[in-house]
């Protein structure tokens, strides 16, 4: 009995470590992305962040869009099934130009990203 609980607690160890060091880094990136994106939003206005684009874009290909909503919430801008959000704190009206990412997520027909882009405001 001892040694069949030892082997199902290292069995469900096993299962555990490769679980998260199997994780997909798209999917690790939101996890890591959406609280530092709330945390920024909830600064005072013309705070300085420091966001960049992500270094590979293709890491997100095939994520359900729910994932990503789930991570970020609702998207800044939305315009047919292009998601864009605005990787910065709240700007001042009278703040002119950009210099922070816009990361847009394209969704498919069957609700996974399509495709992501991202660019830095002007």
């Amino acid at each position: 009995m001892n040694k069949a609980r030892g082997l199902l607690g290292l069995g469900l160890l096993l299962g555990m470590t490769f679980a998260i060091g199997g994780e997909d880094p798209g999917n690790m990136y939101l996890r890591e992305l959406g609280p530092a994106l709330t945390h920024a939003r909830l600064s005072l206005a013309g705070t300085h962040t420091a966001f960049r684009c992500p270094e590979n874009l293709n890491q997100f290909n095939g994520i359900p869009m729910a994932t990503v909503f789930s991570h970020l919430s609702s998207a800044d801008y939305v315009q047919g099934n292009e998601h864009t959000y605005f990787l910065t704190g709240p700007r001042p009206r009278q703040m002119q130009g950009g210099g922070f990412p816009e990361l847009t997520f394209v969704s498919s027909p069957v609700g996974l990203v399509e495709k992501v882009m991202c660019s830095y405001a002007r």
